[in-house]
């Protein structure tokens, strides 16, 4: 990933926001936080963004509701899944919806990059 990538990291965990963060932003990257689908859907009608990255489990609406919502507000965007309750079900409902892909925590860092680079290419 040579390009700057504009990056919306969706997770109600602050630390996992900041995590995040600071390793992309270290790549040279723009990286914008939300905590919750409301707030990323707000920066995602005002803003343009390469990738989503959203936790799937949050308080209020999911992960997946975001996904479902925000494939009008940018149609090419690529969304990355995340979640530490990963199940087979989720993972299909995920795909079916649109995601690009869908990681299960604890993962690398390395892990994310080399799929957003394949998204992107």
């Amino acid at each position: 990933m040579s390009e700057t990538v504009r990056i919306l990291v969706v997770d109600d965990e602050e630390s996992m926001q900041e995590f995040l963060q600071i390793c992309f932003r270290r790549e040279g990257h723009e990286v914008v936080t939300a905590g919750d689908v409301g707030s990323a859907l707000v920066a995602l009608e005002n803003d343009d963004f390469d990738v989503v990255i959203s936790d799937i489990q949050m308080p209020d609406r999911s992960g997946l509701d975001l996904l479902r919502e925000a494939r009008a507000l940018a149609p090419d965007t690529v969304f990355i899944m995340i979640t530490a309750f990963a199940s087979t079900e989720t993972a299909i409902e995920a795909m079916r919806e649109g995601a690009y892909d869908y990681i299960t925590k604890p993962f690398k860092v390395e892990e994310i990059r080399i799929t957003i680079e394949k998204a992107l290419e």
